[in-house]
């Protein structure tokens, strides 16, 4: 068990993320994420389903998402449930192998 799978929210305020680990880590644990919208982050997170994207620098409107969701317990936890899933559906190691082979047998085929 990890301390993200007790968490309430993450917060990512970062202004440059490649991928955004922590963002995804989180959401595997079913833990929703507040974020800049920068990065990877923009295609990991989907603003209001698996959590909030804010304009990057925004401190106001990153706190105002924060409290947005610690006000709202049930839409909170509908996130996080959103939040697992699209980890799931992928990020999983079935889903990033079962997209590899589609790639592969698509440069196969014009090869």
């Amino acid at each position: 068990v990890t301390s993200l799978q007790h968490a309430d929210l993450l917060i990512n305020p970062s202004l440059s993320e490649s991928f955004g680990r922590g963002p995804v880590e989180a959401m595997a644990c079913g833990t929703p994420v507040v974020c800049a919208a920068t990065g990877g982050m923009v295609d990991t997170v989907v603003d209001g389903e698996t959590g909030r994207l804010t304009a990057p620098g925004d401190a106001t409107a990153l706190a105002d998402a924060v409290a947005e969701l610690l006000d709202n317990r049930e839409r909170m936890d509908a996130m996080g449930a959103a939040a697992r899933r699209r980890v799931v559906d992928n990020y999983s190691w079935d889903s990033v192998v079962c997209d590899l082979e589609a790639v592969y047998g698509e440069l196969a085929d014009h090869g």
